[in-house]
């Protein structure tokens, strides 16, 4: 269940191009057909074949107006960020939608939502923002829209609809022009429940995790959905990390357990670096971590793998979990987050390093 000084992680958002999926998820462009991401997600149709020698990590010179956690974040096509939502220093939801111009280090307020909510998953399908779930004190199964125009807000954000159930701490990616949603909580229980939707109106169920999680990073390689780490919330267990690395089948539906991360991780975002898929920060079951993970795949293809293996590419400045982490060119942005619960205001920037 949500509280409103609970502090714990959020989810990314992408676009896969190209993909003829058996499940109806079209070819071409979405929403996400440009590079798009939440945090927590990640595309990977190109990933090169192995981890990046280095990844260095550096406190950017700027800082977000406000400590700011667990919101959502899409890419515009522009190289902007757009934050949604998100938990603020006092640990109260807010409406805001904030755009980022990491060239510059400015931040702007350019609309609200139509509610406050954290913890939502968050996506851009066509021209519109579709915030999915999340809530303040207790989970929704609200679902707003942020219409845009061009790189901006467009219109006053919209209640859309609701989920088949309330649900928070999810994560989203967007596939062919529908967004994805995995993992999270009804408020009671987590769910497995993985769905599609291309308008935040109508929902269908693609799998069924068989591990359900709260607060997993997601990234798609191939035809296949990476259900990676989490919060486990099934089966008797709960508020403890896992290292847990689940696959879906996009093509058949079928999900399954596929290996285990170096360490039980929780409110992790992933990426896609310039081809190179990354796994950043997070919460073990001792604290914040600075890790950066490289996801190299494993077994079958470059496309299909069998698994991921996560080999340690870099270390953050500073230990974060929650954060909202977007990619503009050949950087990705570690935008505010939570250290030792509590949410901070500070920016990081991920480059590559020669080898």
């Amino acid at each position: 269940m949500l509280r409103r000084r609970r502090l714990g992680a959020l989810g990314l958002v992408l676009g896969i191009l190209g993909l003829a999926l058996g499940l109806g998820l079209s070819t071409g462009g979405g929403g996400r057909g440009s590079p798009v991401r939440t945090p927590g997600a990640a595309r990977g149709s190109a990933l090169a074949s192995s981890a990046p020698a280095t990844i260095r990590a550096t406190l950017a010179s700027w800082r977000l107006p406000t400590p700011l956690s667990r919101a959502g974040l899409v890419t515009l096509p522009n190289g902007t960020l757009l934050l949604v939502g998100g938990l603020d220093g006092q640990g109260g939801s807010t409406a805001a939608l904030r755009q980022v111009d990491p060239a510059s280090g400015t931040v702007r307020t350019v609309g609200q939502l139509a509610q406050a909510t954290h913890d939502a998953a968050t996506a851009l399908v066509g021209h519109e923002v579709l915030v999915l779930g999340g809530g303040q004190v207790t989970s929704t199964a609200l679902v707003q829209g942020v219409p845009l125009s061009g790189s901006a807000p467009g219109g006053p954000a919209a209640l859309l609809g609701e989920l088949p159930t309330a649900r928070s701490d999810s994560e989203a990616v967007v596939v062919g022009g529908q967004a994805l949603v995995a993992g999270g909580w009804d408020g009671t229980s987590g769910t497995g429940a993985v769905l599609a939707t291309t308008d935040g109106t109508s929902f269908r169920t693609l799998a069924q995790l068989p591990h359900p999680v709260r607060y997993p990073a997601l990234a798609v390689v191939g035809h296949t959905l990476w259900v990676l780490g989490g919060l486990a919330a099934s089966n008797g267990a709960s508020g403890q990390p896992v290292a847990t690395i689940q696959r879906v089948d996009l093509a058949t539906g079928q999900a399954s357990l596929a290996g285990d991360l170096p360490e039980p991780l929780t409110g992790a975002a992933a990426v896609d670096l310039a081809g190179h898929l990354l796994l950043v920060g997070g919460r073990t079951a001792t604290g914040d971590s600075t890790a950066v993970f490289g996801l190299v795949p494993q077994g079958g293809s470059a496309t299909d793998p069998r698994t991921l293996l996560a080999r340690p590419v870099g270390q953050l400045a500073q230990g974060v979990a929650h954060a909202a982490v977007g990619v503009v060119g050949h950087t990705a942005w570690v935008l505010g987050g939570e250290t030792a619960g509590t949410p901070v205001a500070t920016v990081q920037a991920l480059r590559l390093t020669a080898s």
